[in-house]
């Protein structure tokens, strides 16, 4: 394999890991305020 398409993929790889944990912060948060917003009421 070549060297630069597996840098290439490691680096894709590595953006999919971080949208995801991006995703699953987001949803952590939603989850959260939501929560908030039930204890609230």
């Amino acid at each position: 394999m070549d060297i630069q398409f597996e840098t290439l993929f490691n680096l894709f790889f590595r953006l999919d890991l971080e949208i995801f944990l991006l995703d699953t912060g987001m949803f952590r948060l939603d989850t959260e305020i939501f929560l908030l917003d039930t204890l609230d009421h």
